[in-house]
């Protein structure tokens, strides 16, 4: 019986290998018991197969056909594919998709985006094209950290910050670029929250305060390009030059055009309240005894999408401000949307200043890869870096989204034109084409 001598060998052998492992195991004394029933029900199936191989055995002798058993085996896990015959998608869909943490009562989870551009600007004297940052939505990771404290109550961390090479808001005609000598690392958020449903959130740390984004509700598909009012980025540290005096320099665009959003960003405690009927309320405050207030609305009447926010905000001995923006998306596509603000300055050449911006977008699936936005816009300013400046800006923007990778490819042209008395300021225009990717 030289089968039966093998079978029993390989018996042995796995006996062997499960006392070994019972051995290392016999710190949990919990779980003794269990394995014991495992080796029990493996003894059985190995005395079944050793039985099975000596009828094949007799069979073979006598010449005379067995029909082998397999039910036994019919839900057995079969081998893994080798690595060289999978594809890769094959081998992705295996990876984990969530960071690992440190701590198994929290949950982590590693988020940003890249957002990058090719820049055409022109000063009415001189142009360039830039490989730019594009600051509308500059390029960031965040870490998130979150626990559950009970069914109502969930506590969490953000760390995010924001990089930047050769930022919109810092290139300019004439000057040496930041190029690869200058990334800088700039701190966006590092907060804790508590977040209930019951009593609402709670903010403590460096993050957005109440009013932020409060002048940029934009339900066009553009907002990379230009969200509500805050469309300064786009050519941001470009400078005005006056047309009778070529060496005369003007304010740069992100100073002469303010899209009222308030400090955005602060070390701060804030709380907003639970949502009802759609809105939410918001309470910040801020280092230098600074604060500010907002109301928040979403919803939907029928297929119309319909969101809007209203803030107060006192930065103290530098202004007061108050602005509100509305944004409508209706079933067609079609979108319009407004801002409107006025600054109180508090002092010395902070002037009182005033803006409306206007938005107009449609949007609809021309290809499968995800929906098509096109918007233009039209704004005016009033006395942001002198006492009767005006500026004005136009633009037109097309995003077109990829949804299968998390990314959207845009195209952008905007204008912005600054009267003050006494100069004569050329326009200021820009050109950008580029690609966000979110992970």
């Amino acid at each position: 019986m030289k089968i039966l001598n093998h079978s029993h060998v390989f018996s042995s052998a796995f006996l062997f290998f499960m006392g070994t492992s019972i051995a290392c195991e016999a710190v949990y004394a919990e779980e003794v018991k269990a394995l014991r029933a495992q080796v029990e029900l493996l003894m059985r199936r190995v005395n079944q197969l050793e039985g099975r191989l000596e009828q094949v055995t007799r069979a073979s002798k006598t010449s005379e056909p067995v029909a082998l058993k397999t039910a036994a085996i019919k839900n057995a896990t079969p081998a893994p594919t080798p690595l060289e015959s999978q594809n890769e998608s094959t081998i992705l869909a295996h990876i984990p998709k969530k960071v690992k943490s440190g701590n198994d009562k929290v949950q982590v989870s590693l988020s940003g985006q890249l957002n990058r551009a090719v820049l055409w600007a022109d000063n009415d004297q001189n142009s360039k094209i830039f490989h730019v940052e594009n600051d509308v939505a500059p390029s960031r990771f965040r870490i998130d950290g979150t626990g559950k404290y009970s069914e109502d109550l969930t506590l969490g961390t953000t760390i995010e910050t924001q990089i930047r090479s050769n930022g919109t808001d810092e290139i300019d005609i004439g000057t040496q670029l930041s190029g690869n000598q200058n990334v800088t690392f700039t701190e966006r958020k590092i907060e804790i929250y508590a977040d209930s449903k019951k009593f609402g959130k709670l903010w403590i740390g460096q993050g957005d305060v109440a009013s932020a984004y409060t002048n940029e509700v934009d339900l066009s598909g553009t907002s990379n390009v230009g969200a509500g009012a805050t469309v300064e980025d786009v050519q941001g540290g470009v400078t005005f030059r006056d047309r009778n005096i070529p060496s005369l320099k003007g304010p740069k665009v992100i100073n002469a055009w303010d899209g009222m959003d308030g400090v955005v960003r602060a070390d701060r405690i804030r709380y907003d309240t639970p949502p009802f009927q759609g809105f939410t309320a918001s309470i910040s405050h801020t280092d230098g005894d600074s604060g500010d207030g907002a109301i928040n609305f979403a919803g939907e009447f029928g297929k119309t999408q319909v969101q809007a926010a209203v803030s107060a905000g006192k930065k103290r001995g530098v202004y007061d401000q108050y602005n509100g923006s509305a944004s409508v998306l209706f079933s067609s596509g079609i979108s319009v949307g407004g801002a409107l603000g006025t600054r109180d300055g508090k002092r010395p050449k902070a002037f009182n200043a005033s803006l409306a911006h206007g938005k107009l977008g449609y949007q609809f699936k021309w290809f499968n890869t995800g929906v098509t936005a096109f918007a233009v816009d039209y704004g005016q300013m009033r006395k942001t870096t002198a006492a009767h400046d005006k500026i004005t800006t136009y633009s037109f923007m097309a995003v077109q989204n990829l949804d299968e990778v998390a990314a959207e490819v845009y195209f952008t042209l905007r204008c912005f034109d600054l009267k003050r008395p006494g100069n004569n300021f050329g326009q200021v225009k820009a050109a950008m084409f580029g690609a966000l990717v979110k992970f």
